[in-house]
């Protein structure tokens, strides 16, 4: 009870068929409170000198890192080694963890951090922005051009990004479930552009969207 408002205040529980969680903490019966660990947080593509990877870090894993990474590396060298916990420097976080005790790092934590010879080439992320269609340079004419009406026709938000399913929607498009007339069929969004699909790392070389920032005054950045 909200003794100055007068107002009652009731806990309440949830349920969920999930079958793939983790425990968070205890109350005070010695329950425990536990959480989803299988959505997918990003999707970020390393490379080597051979190829590239396609690897997904999953919401559980990347509140796992950040935890880590708070306790055992200094600021600086959290904010030098990844960007909203995608690791942009991975031989950097090997070579921190090689300097801790052996006991600190769990077998499971490593293997899913990306490999110390990899080099990041970029991430995705819900919501991020991509253009497709263009090419790096056409993006930096228009961009210098001002020519905001070319960008506009190949600007996508990612909208999903299941392992080996990774969606984008037209940037002005607000509905998702690729209906028409009743029925959903994702095909028709395709072939209308509204939709893009990507499920390998082939078909997103072949594709090959550039990163980009929509500021809050509507500019376009690469990043």
């Amino acid at each position: 009870m909200d003794e100055t408002k007068q107002i009652p205040i009731h806990s309440v529980r949830l349920y969920t068929a999930l079958k793939s969680v983790e425990p968070v903490k205890k109350d005070q019966n010695g329950k425990h409170w536990l959480a989803a660990n299988k959505n997918n947080h990003h999707i970020a593509i390393y490379k080597n000198k051979k190829e590239n990877y396609l690897t997904p870090a999953t919401f559980w894993h990347c509140v796992e890192r950040k935890a880590f990474f708070h306790t055992h590396f200094t600021k600086e060298d959290r904010l030098n080694i990844q960007h909203n916990t995608v690791i942009t420097k991975p031989k950097a976080v090997w070579d921190r963890l090689l300097q801790l005790p052996d006991d600190t790092v769990t077998q499971e934590f490593k293997e899913q951090l990306p490999n110390d010879e990899w080099e990041y080439v970029t991430s995705m992320q819900r919501n991020e922005m991509f253009i497709f269609g263009l090419g790096h340079e056409e993006v930096k004419n228009a961009i210098a051009g001002n020519n905001y009406k070319l960008l506009n026709k190949h600007l996508y938000r990612t909208n999903a990004i299941a392992t080996k399913n990774y969606q984008f929607r037209h940037h002005i498009e607000t509905k998702v479930d690729d209906k028409y007339n009743g029925l959903k069929n994702e095909m028709q969004s395709k072939q209308l552009g509204k939709l893009i699909i990507i499920q390998s790392l082939d078909a997103w070389k072949t594709r090959n969207p550039i990163k980009v920032l929509v500021t809050n005054l509507g500019r376009i950045q690469i990043i």
